[in-house]
């Protein structure tokens, strides 16, 4: 028992001055994307690449770091917003989903729009808040959103379909905002019975000068 006792000691004793040599270290643990960096990466691969690091926090604002292959993933405290930048542009997973811009510019709904020397973007998109995907809703179904800039005359158009495709219910959807900035809609929209089938409603910002689609969304449900 003594004997394997000293080799036990001897063995501990190696092992720390391995450790102590130069060069000799234990292996960090390999780096991993969680939660929102995660989504992020997986909506762009290409232009994320692979992590370097682990997830970090910045102390003097709040905002969760990450670098990799092709530049930095950033969480930000200030709209609790996921971006990634390769220091030209920028990709932000925002309330209008995945959207692109220079690293001089800002998005109309951004935090810090407006700030000196940083141009605002108006990129039209829209965002249907409710129903949720899935909901099974009756006519009226009350649809509520907001659009990053507001149409002309304040108007979309909605189109509500079948589970065959068949339109079964058309028509304006108001805005309230200012022509060319942000708004929102709440509207209830008629709709013929659905019989409690999947369905689909979309809404859209249409061109009025040739009825084009400038932007558009949808959400699938069931029509009760």
């Amino acid at each position: 028992m003594g004997n394997v006792r000293r080799q036990l000691f001897a063995g501990l004793v190696l092992l720390v001055a391995l450790l102590s040599v130069p060069g000799v270290t234990q292996a960090a643990p390999a780096c991993r994307y969680q939660l929102g960096f995660a989504v992020l990466a997986g909506l762009i691969p290409a232009q994320v690449g692979t992590c370097l690091d682990s997830e970090a926090h910045n102390p003097a604002n709040g905002d969760a770091l990450q670098h990799t292959t092709k530049g930095l993933l950033v969480w930000r405290k200030a709209d609790n917003l996921t971006a990634f930048t390769d220091g030209y542009q920028s990709w932000i997973n925002g309330p209008y989903g995945l959207q692109e811009r220079l690293n001089t510019q800002r998005f109309s709904w951004e935090s810090d729009a407006g700030a000196a020397g940083l141009p605002i973007v108006y990129v039209r998109a829209i965002a249907i808040a409710a129903p949720v995907a899935g909901a099974i809703v009756s006519s009226p179904v009350e649809v509520r959103g907001r659009v990053a800039v507001t149409p002309f005359e304040a108007t979309l158009a909605y189109r509500i379909y079948d589970h065959n495709g068949r339109l079964v219910g058309r028509g304006p959807l108001m805005v309230n905002g200012e022509l060319g900035k942000p708004g929102t809609f709440r509207a209830a929209l008629p709709f013929a019975d659905g019989a409690g089938l999947p369905g689909r409603i979309e809404i859209l910002d249409l061109s009025p000068k040739d009825g084009s689609v400038l932007a558009n969304v949808s959400v699938e449900v069931r029509l009760g």
